[in-house]
């Protein structure tokens, strides 16, 4: 159950800057790995893309929320899940 269905957004809330940093510090993990294996984790772009889209669509109005939803990680992200899905 997703916590908008339950009405616990506001437990989130205060902890969505910290959720933005850990994503952040993953994807730097995951781009080095990438680098270095030559192709990026696939589940885990689709895992955080999903993440963020779930927060962007529950904290719409929130401007750390929407700033945060439009880093250069993130958008990178979609495009390889995108040249990934045509790929395949």
């Amino acid at each position: 159950m997703a916590c908008s269905d339950s009405n616990q957004l506001s437990y989130i809330l205060p902890h969505v800057e910290t959720i933005y940093m850990f994503v952040e510090e993953t994807m730097k993990i995951e781009d080095a790995e990438a680098r270095t294996k030559g192709t990026h984790d696939i589940n885990l772009l689709r895992m955080i893309v999903g993440l963020i889209g779930d927060l962007a669509t529950n904290f719409a109005t929130n401007t750390t929320v929407k700033s945060k939803s439009t880093q250069g990680f993130i958008e990178q992200s979609i495009i390889i899940l995108q040249q990934q899905d045509e790929e395949s």
